[in-house]
């Protein structure tokens, strides 16, 4: 089989021959048709350019690259904190870049970092759905999907019981006496999303009690919290007395909001997080939360890619991952 050039990348892609040196040097906007179409064509003809790294793909560069959404949510500088340290004990370095949170910026970073020749990629997608150019690296470097289940890469996955975990969260406000809880979930095209839904309507079923909740979808963001304890003010009286968070980020906007108007959580409304990032258990009232196990994320996959690194192949094998319920101040029995 012969060696791809830049001119076969080139036709393939559509463009002239200086467009993909172009796009090689970083000069042409990665969100463009033309940077999209290189990226695939760079994939499928498995393109190395002879600038990065070495020639050899068995020559190791020890180097992982890391992708997550957004790095100014506190669970994902949290989670790659507990898998750089447990690289580092075997000398791995860890790139790390964020898509914020677009699905488009994706395929252009998957193909940069395999450019630079890291032995692998931890991927966090924002999306369900792969896109080629995943399915191409896949084929050449171990990919372990976090978090996200993209379709096809089920047995990659890495992720806790999202269902579970919510769940959980669901039962304890029922035992507790709240008959009417609000669920405010994460961006419904999310497979995460609809697994913890199944746990939410799960819990309720086993009482019965499906006709007196709410479930709500909206964005991973304090804004979108603060935009519904709002609402929430606006009808206190006729409002839920729970509310589950699609994270921690979303019950402190609600949590703030509430505070600044004089509403005393948990007299008039508990409330639950997802994640457990450092600032839940700091404010006051501390808040409830189902807490994610980043310690054990961090060992699981550093030793599934140093178990490659030293010769081997990726098992592939879904590792699901037990949440904890952490109950703290910002929960109790509903007001009479």
């Amino acid at each position: 089989m012969s060696v791809a050039t830049i001119s076969d990348v080139a036709r393939e892609a559509g463009v002239s021959r200086t467009t993909v040196s172009r796009y090689l040097n970083g000069q042409l906007n990665d969100s463009s048709d033309k940077a999209q179409r290189i990226a695939r064509a760079i994939a499928e003809l498995r393109y190395h350019p002879n600038l990065l790294a070495r020639s050899l793909r068995s020559a190791t560069t020890r180097s992982i690259a890391v992708i997550v959404p957004d790095l100014s949510n506190p669970f994902y500088p949290t989670l790659l904190s507990a898998i750089e340290a447990r690289l580092a004990q075997h000398g791995v370095q860890v790139f790390v870049g964020q898509s914020g949170d677009d699905a488009r910026r994706e395929p252009t970073m998957l193909q940069d970092y395999y450019n630079r020749r890291v032995d692998g990629m931890i991927y966090v997608s924002a999306t369900s759905e792969p896109d080629p150019v995943l399915r191409q690296i896949a084929k050449s470097i171990p990919v372990l999907m976090l978090d996200e289940q993209v379709t096809g890469f089920s047995d990659a996955t890495i992720r806790v019981d999202h269902e579970r975990g919510v769940y959980q969260a669901t039962k304890y406000l029922l035992d507790l006496g709240h008959r009417h809880v609000t669920y405010l979930a994460g961006p419904r095209h999310l497979t995460t999303t609809q697994l913890r839904l199944r746990g939410f309507e799960t819990a309720l079923a086993e009482r019965s009690l499906t006709d007196a909740t709410e479930v709500i979808y909206g964005s991973y963001t304090m804004e979108a919290g603060r935009l519904w304890a709002q609402r929430f003010l606006e009808n206190l009286e006729r409002g839920p007395t729970a509310v589950i968070c699609a994270n921690d980020l979303v019950a402190l906007g609600v949590h703030r909001t509430l505070t600044e108007n004089g509403i005393v959580i948990p007299n008039f409304l508990s409330i639950i997080g997802f994640d457990d990032i450092f600032v839940s258990s700091l404010v006051s009232p501390s808040l409830t939360t189902i807490r994610q196990p980043f310690e054990q994320f961090g060992q699981v996959v550093s030793e599934r890619l140093v178990e490659v690194l030293h010769g081997g192949t990726l098992r592939d094998s879904p590792m699901i991952l037990a949440p904890e319920l952490i109950v703290r101040e910002s929960t109790s029995p509903p007001r009479p």
